[in-house]
C-alpha cells in the first residue's frame, strides 16, 4: 500500500509569501546562541529554519531523469508583554515542492491519491497557529492549524484548549476541520476530542485520549459518511534519565488498532546501552486519518504484523563500542505476504573506532545476517569519515539491505546495495550545507541520486 499523505496542499501562493517574511526576519534575527531571555521584557523572540535543497535521480534501466527542488520552513515566535510575562506565542511550518525538468509531479514521487493532479508544484502547510495563555486563567488557547500526536500526527484546523502543565493532572479539548492533502473537499468532516494526563508520581504519567472523527466520503468513494473514534491508553516511567518504558494501546471503535512497548535501559557510566521494542499492528492503512475513514478502501491497507528490534550497545575502549543487535517483521497470517506485505529477520553487528584509519577520522564496520523474501543472506558495509574541524564531516561507506521501502518514491527495495558520499559543513552560526551522491543497486536496476541543500537557522 501507499501511505495517505498527512494533510491538504494550501495554494502556493499563500504559502511562498509567509515564507518570505520568515527569510527576511532570519536574516536580521540574531544568532541562535545569543537567542536567551528576552533582554528587554516587552520584546519578542523568534527562531527557526529554512532549507533549500535539490534532488537530481537517473534510473538507467528506465531512461528517467528527474530534478526537483524543495523549499522547507518552520518558525516558532514569542511576544513578551512589558513585565515580562509570556504574552503570545506563534508557529509556521511548511514544505513547498518544485518540478524543475518538466516532469508533471514534482520529483515523480508518490503523495497519495492528489497525484492524479497534473501540479508542477505543490505546497504543504502543517502548521500556522498562535497560542495565548492570557483569555482564561490557567488555560492556553491555539488556534490555527495545528497536530495532535497520538500514535501519529493528526492534523486539523481548529481551537485547542490545553491546561498548563504546572499541576498532576492536564487535560486538553480540540475541535476542527481535518487536514489531509489527498482531499480539497471537507464539507461535513469533523476532527475533535479530549485527553487526560496524570502523573502520581516522579517519573510515572498515565494518560487517555478519545479522538471522534467524521468524514463525509468524496465524490469517487463510497456515498456515505462514517463516523468513527480513536482511542489511546499510554504509560511512561522514567528513571534518572537512563531508564525509560512507554506503553501505548489503540483502538478504532472497537476494534484493536496498535499496541506498542519500547524499554530503554542505559548505563553511561558503565558504558553501555539497551533499547527493546515490540509492536503489534493490526489492519491499518498507515495513517490514522486513512483509518478512520473511505480512504482506506481506496488507499488499501497492511496485513496485521509485528515487529521487534533488542540492541545492546557496549563500549569497549575510549575510542571504540560494538552493537550488537536483532531485528524481525512478522506477519500474523503468513497467506498476506507480498508487495508492502513482508517478513524478514536481521542479526547485525556494528562496530565504531575513533582515530582509524588517521587522526580527525572515524570508521565503522557493519555485519548483517539476513532472512528475507524466503532467502538467507549474509552481507557487510562500512564507512569511513573525515572530521577535520568541529563543523566539517566527509564520510563514505556502502551498506546492504535485503529488503527496504521507501516512503519517498514509494517502492520495495530488494537486494539492495548503496554506495553513497556525504559532506556536511556548518558556515558560521547561522548557515549550513550538505551534499550526497549515492549510487543504489537493485531489482530496479542502477540508480544514481544527488541531493544538495543550503539551511538558514535563526
Amino acid at each position: 500500500m501507499h501511505p495517505d499523505p498527512p494533510s491538504r496542499p494550501s495554494p502556493p501562493g499563500a504559502f511562498v509569501r509567509p515564507l518570505l517574511v520568515f527569510l527576511l526576519a532570519g536574516l536580521v534575527a540574531p544568532p541562535a546562541s545569543a537567542q536567551a531571555e528576552p533582554t528587554d521584557p516587552a520584546g519578542w523572540d523568534l527562531s527557526g529554519r529554512i532549507e533549500a535543497s535539490l534532488r537530481y535521480r537517473s534510473q538507467e534501466r528506465r531512461s528517467e531523469d528527474d530534478l526537483s527542488g524543495a523549499l522547507s520552513a518552520w518558525a516558532d515566535g514569542t511576544l513578551y508583554s512589558v513585565d515580562g510575562r509570556e504574552k503570545l506565542r506563534f508557529s509556521l511550518d511548511g514544505l513547498f515542492l518544485a518540478d524543475l525538468d518538466g516532469l508533471e509531479r514534482p520529483a515523480e514521487s508518490f503523495y497519495g491519491l492528489g497525484d492524479t493532479r497534473n501540479d508542477r508544484t505543490r505546497a504543504f502547510l502543517y502548521g500556522a497557529w498562535v497560542e495565548s495563555a492570557a483569555v482564561v486563567e490557567g488555560l492556553r488557547l491555539r488556534a490555527g492549524r495545528q497536530e495532535i500526536h497520538r500514535e501519529e500526527a493528526l492534523w486539523f484546523d481548529g481551537l485547542r484548549l490545553a491546561t498548563e502543565a504546572d499541576g498532576p493532572v492536564t487535560g486538553l479539548v480540540y475541535a476542527g476541520a481535518p487536514v489531509r492533502f489527498s482531499e480539497s473537499d471537507r464539507s461535513g468532516d469533523f476532527l475533535g476530542g479530549f485527553g487526560l494526563r496524570w502523573a502520581p508520581s516522579r517519573g510515572l504519567s498515565l494518560a487517555g485520549d478519545e479522538v471522534f472523527f467524521r468524514d463525509r466520503a468524496p465524490a469517487w468513494a463510497p456515498d456515505r459518511t462514517l463516523n468513527n473514534n480513536l482511542t489511546v491508553l499510554a504509560a511512561d516511567w522514567y528513571r534518572d534519565g537512563n531508564t525509560a518504558v512507554h506503553a501505548t494501546s489503540s483502538w478504532i471503535g472497537e476494534d484493536p488498532r496498535r499496541q506498542e512497548l519500547s524499554i530503554l535501559w542505559n548505563h553511561p557510566r558503565e558504558g553501555w546501552w539497551t533499547r527493546i521494542r515490540l509492536r503489534h499492528q493490526s489492519d491499518y492503512g498507515e495513517a490514522v486519518v486513512t483509518d478512520l475513514s473511505p480512504f482506506a478502501a481506496v488507499v488499501g491497507d497492511v496485513a496485521p504484523y509485528w515487529t521487534g528490534l533488542a540492541e545492546i550497545r557496549r563500549r569497549l575502549t575510549a575510542s571504540a563500542d560494538l552493537a550488537l543487535g536483532y531485528a524481525g517483521r512478522w506477519l500474523d497470517r503468513d497467506a498476506d505476504e507480498g508487495t508492502y506485505d513482508r517478513e524478514y529477520t536481521r542479526w547485525y553487528a556494528l562496530l565504531r573506532l575513533d582515530g582509524i584509519p588517521g587522526p580527525q577520522m572515524e570508521t565503522g564496520l557493519r555485519g548483517d545476517l539476513w532472512d528475507a523474501t524466503g532467502a538467507a543472506v549474509a552481507a557487510g558495509g562500512f564507512y569511513v569519515a573525515w572530521k577535520p574541524a568541529e563543523a566539517t564531516r566527509l564520510e563514505a561507506g556502502t551498506e546492504f539491505t535485503k529488503y527496504r521501502y521507501d516512503a519517498f518514491t514509494g517502492r520495495e527495495y530488494l537486494d539492495d546495495r548503496q554506495y553513497s558520499l556525504r559532506f556536511r559543513q556548518r558556515l558560521g552560526d547561522r548557515y549550513s550545507l550538505r551534499l550526497r551522491l549515492a549510487r543504489d543497486h537493485s531489482q530496479f536496476g542502477a540508480d544514481t541520486l544527488i541531493e544538495g541543500a543550503v539551511a538558514l537557522e535563526f
